[in-house]
């Protein structure tokens, strides 16, 4: 339930170490009520290395590591200190393969939550690109729009930098009605079009 929790507020990276910390307390459980540490459900910790090389980085790799390294160690001391709560037997059946194919179960489980979490990263990184792919085709739409506005009114425009106030473009009717030709006024600011107040 927190795993489904953490997937649906985005918490992609809670989820893994959510799956490390579980798959090693399944381990550390079985072995505490087997009463022994060559219980077969200590090879979850090796699940839950495997699975942080999966999902996190690098460096969450070597924590994890440094954290295997030193429960599977306490839990071998238990063992030969002998304060383990359970009783090792060494006879097997249906509650040997219960608890087994339990602890198969929530690898399975928390294992498909990884994989509902890759999944859900990819299809929102999709659709972001996909909303970036469509602004800028509407972007370049207008562009162009503009662009056969720009050549075809019957009205004189120019376009100037916003920075530098200089003319970076003019369109036919500027040339034909201020007899302007298109590359005398490029990069010149407007205000050769003026008259000055002095003129009057």
């Amino acid at each position: 339930t927190l795993s489904w929790l953490l997937l649906k507020t985005r918490h992609y990276n809670g989820v893994a170490w959510l799956l490390v910390a579980f798959l090693f307390g399944m381990a550390a459980a079985s072995t505490w009520f087997f009463g022994s540490v060559r219980t077969i459900n200590i090879v979850l910790i090796l699940m839950g290395q495997v699975a942080a090389g999966i999902f996190l980085s690098r460096r969450g790799l070597l924590w994890t590591t440094g954290a295997a390294m030193l429960l599977l160690g306490g839990l071998t001391w238990a063992d030969a200190a002998g304060v383990l709560s359970g009783t090792p037997r060494f006879v097997v059946g249906w509650r040997t393969w219960m608890t087994q194919s339990a602890s198969l179960l929530g690898v399975a489980a928390m294992m498909y939550l990884n994989r509902t979490q890759v999944r859900m990263a990819q299809a929102l990184h999709l659709r972001e690109a996909t909303q970036r792919l469509k602004a800028q085709l509407d972007r370049d739409l207008g562009q162009d729009r503009f662009a056969r506005l720009f050549h075809s009114s019957p009205t004189p425009i120019f376009v100037q930098s916003a920075r530098t106030g200089a003319i970076l473009d003019v369109n036919k009717a500027f040339e034909r009605t201020l007899g302007y030709a298109r590359k005398d006024v490029l990069n010149r600011r407007e205000s050769f079009l003026w008259q000055q107040d002095e003129d009057f």
